[in-house]
């Protein structure tokens, strides 16, 4: 193998993104189930407004939807907390940014830039983190586009969101659960997968005439890749 040649095999094997700046489709993690339980938890919540003239609902909609999103499969001491917490911390920041907006939009936007950063930093949490905080950002830009204009209303909102979240945590963690080790298993297998090809690639590293810039390719194709195949492992498995 040569450096020339480095970049598209590191992109190819395991199925993994194994170049720093290039996205990866992995089709072992699309479930159809899981996209049907879904949307029977937005469009069983969306009916039920349309049939109870209840628009309201439309938030709790949302709220099922996002929590759907924050799952992150495997065992559920893994998916609980994450879930939870979204919920929660979800319906905080629906009605306290749609109120805060609603009261002053020049101090709004600040303070949303500053939590959205903090929500980026859950990533130090692991996949559940990651999936937790994404959505807490999107749930936040929400917000700023929906402002109430006051406090009983802001908390009507909040109160809707969380409603649908809790309606999407008891439906996927205890009325349908799909598979509930089947991303432990796959995730070990990307493991295994990632190492597999890292090794490979090291041994056949010694006979590559490439010197350090070929090396540097290989570190910047697998080290990332391993790490967060291992990652996601430990944060399934535990």
């Amino acid at each position: 193998m040569t450096p020339a040649d480095a970049p598209s095999r590191l992109t190819d094997r395991a199925g993994l993104p194994l170049t720093g700046g290039s996205l990866a489709l992995n089709f072992r993690a699309v479930s159809l189930l899981e996209g049907i339980r879904a949307a029977i938890a937005v469009a069983g919540t969306l009916a039920a407004g349309a049939l109870l003239d209840q628009p309201q609902l439309a938030l709790a909609a949302l709220g099922a939807l996002l929590a759907c999103f924050t799952d992150p499969g495997g065992a559920l001491p893994a998916r609980l907390p994450p879930m939870l917490i979204f919920g929660v911390a979800g319906a905080i920041c629906l009605g306290g940014f749609g109120l805060l907006d609603g009261a002053s939009p020049l101090l709004a936007i600040p303070v949303a830039g500053l939590a959205i950063f903090c929500c980026s930093l859950a990533r130090i949490y692991g996949q559940g983190g990651l999936l937790t905080g994404n959505l807490l950002a999107v749930t936040i830009v929400l917000a700023l586009d929906m402002p109430t204009g006051s406090p009983v209303a802001a908390l009507h909102a909040a109160f809707g969101f969380w409603a649908g979240a809790a309606e999407a945590a008891i439906l996927t963690l205890a009325l349908w659960r799909i598979r509930p080790f089947g991303p432990a298993r796959a995730a070990l297998a990307d493991a295994a997968l990632a190492l597999a090809e890292l090794a490979r690639d090291l041994a056949e590293r010694e006979a590559d005439a490439g010197g350090e810039t070929g090396f540097d390719l290989h570190a910047r194709g697998h080290r990332r890749a391993v790490r967060e195949a291992i990652e996601r492992a430990r944060a399934v498995t535990q």
